[in-house]
C-alpha cells in the first residue's frame, strides 16, 4: 500500500474530510496530491499528518523500510531542533534501536530536560534526564560530551530541589576545572551552602555580563549584606534572558533586598512581577 493509499484509507476510516485533516499547516489541494501519490511529503509534513489522523508516524511508513525511515525522520527532527519529533519518530517503531538512534534519543532527551528546567517543569526535566542517561549508558557512540551534559543537568536539578544527592562529586570528576558552566554550578552550590568565599571565586572564574552571572552576583552580594549592590546586579539580570526558576529567584531576592533598603515601591514591584 502506498503512502497516498494509507493516508486516504485512515482519513476515511476516521470520517474526516481533506480540509479537516489539512488544518492550517498544509492546503487541502496538497493533501489531495499526497493521497494520489502525486507529491512527496517531507518528514515534517508526515509527522503533522500522523498527529492530525491520530496514528503513529510509523503507520505512514513502508513496512520494509520503516526502520530507515524512522531514523531519517528522527535525524531530520533533531537537526531542526524538534526534539519531541525526534523522540516520537524513534519511539513509534517496535524495531530494535540502532546505535545512531540511541545517540539521538540521548541527545534529544537531554535537550528536552534543559527546556523543561528552563520552564520550571522540574519533574518533566527529571524524566528527560533519566531517559537521556539510560540511552547514554546503552549507546556505544555516546561519549564524554553526553556524560558531561547529563551530569550538569543532574546537578542543576538537584540544586533546584535543595539537595545535591551526591551529584556534585561525580560531576566534579567529569569536568575540567576551568570550564565556565562548571564554575557557575559550583557558585550555585556554594551559595546554597553559605560558602561565600568559594562562591565568589567561582563567579570570578566565570565572569561575564550575561543574566545568570548578574543574578548569581546579586545573590552573593545580598548574602554579604550588601543590598544596594545586590539590587543593581539583580536589576541588570532581569533585563536579560533567564529561565523560570532563576527569574523567580531573582525577583524574590530583589524584593528582600529592596525591603532591607526600605525601598517599598521596588519591593512591591518585584513581588507583583513574581506573582505574574
Amino acid at each position: 500500500m502506498t503512502l497516498g493509499e494509507k493516508l486516504r484509507q485512515i482519513r476515511q476510516q476516521r470520517g474526516l474530510t481533506q480540509a479537516e485533516v489539512a488544518g492550517e499547516a498544509i492546503t487541502r489541494n496538497m493533501l489531495s496530491l499526497l493521497e494520489h501519490d502525486q507529491a512527496a511529503a517531507s518528514v515534517k509534513t508526515l509527522r503533522y499528518l500522523s498527529q492530525r489522523l491520530g496514528v503513529p508516524l510509523s503507520a505512514l511508513l513502508e513496512e520494509e523500510t520503516r526502520e530507515g525511515n524512522c531514523l531519517d525522520a528522527a535525524r531530520a527532527c533533531y537537526l531542526a531542533g524538534d526534539d519531541e519529533g525526534c523522540l516520537a519518530a524513534l519511539e513509534d517503531t517496535a524495531l530494535p534501536l540502532g546505535e545512531e538512534a540511541k545517540l539521538l534519543l540521548c541527545r534529544s532527551s537531554l535537550r528536552l530536560g534543559w527546556e523543561a528546567l528552563a520552564a520550571g517543569q522540574l519533574e518533566e526535566a527529571r524524566k528527560a534526564l533519566e531517559r537521556g542517561r539510560d540511552m547514554a549508558a546503552q549507546a556505544q557512540y555516546a561519549g564524554q560530551g553526553e556524560q558531561e551534559e547529563a551530569a550538569r543537568l543532574a546537578l542543576r536539578l538537584s540544586l533546584e530541589k535543595g539537595r545535591d544527592d551526591g551529584e556534585l562529586e561525580a560531576w566534579e570528576a567529569a569536568l575540567a576545572p576551568g570550564e565556565r558552566q562548571r564554575q557557575r554550578l559550583l557558585a550555585r552550590y556554594f551559595l546554597r551552602e553559605g560558602r561565600l568565599r568559594e562562591a565568589a571565586q567561582a563567579l570570578r572564574r566565570s565572569q561575564s555580563a550575561d543574566g545568570e552571572w548578574q543574578m548569581l552576583t546579586g545573590l552573593l552580594e545580598a548574602a554579604r549584606g550588601r543590598h544596594r549592590e545586590a539590587v543593581e546586579s539583580l536589576q541588570r539580570a532581569l533585563k536579560q534572558p533567564l529561565d523560570v526558576p532563576d527569574r523567580k529567584r531573582c525577583l524574590s531576592q530583589l524584593e528582600q533586598s529592596a525591603l532591607a533598603l526600605e525601598d517599598y515601591r521596588l519591593a512591591y514591584e518585584a513581588r507583583t512581577a513574581a506573582e505574574k
